[in-house]
Formats: structure tokens, sequence, C-alpha cells
């Protein structure tokens, strides 16, 4: 757990440009995951469908 904080601490933005850094990455990610979704969704609904027949061993 401590070594959990250290990192944690270590990866705080430090300044206001930081922070905009941290946003911008943010929002590239949620515009990604969004233009995805279909596949995501796909790939969740086969898992799913696996695990109701038993093919997870």
């Amino acid at each position: 757990q401590e070594a959990y904080l250290a990192r944690e601490k270590e990866q705080q933005p430090k300044s206001f440009d930081d922070v905009e850094v941290l946003i911008k990455k943010h929002e590239d990610f949620v515009t990604t995951m969004t233009a995805n979704e279909d596949k995501i969704q796909g790939v969740c609904s086969f898992a799913q469908r696996l695990c109701q027949e038993n093919h997870y061993l």
C-alpha cells in the first residue's frame, strides 16, 4: 500500500499545464472509447455468452 501511495503522489500534476495535459489525455481516451463502443460491446457480449455456455475453462 505504501508503494502504491508513493507512486500516486509522483503521478499527481504539479502545475496547471500538467493538469491540462491530463485533461487532454482523458478527453482523447473518452473519444477513442466512444468511437470503439460497438467493438467493446461486442467483446463484452461474446464474453458473456462464453460464460453462459461454460466455455471459460
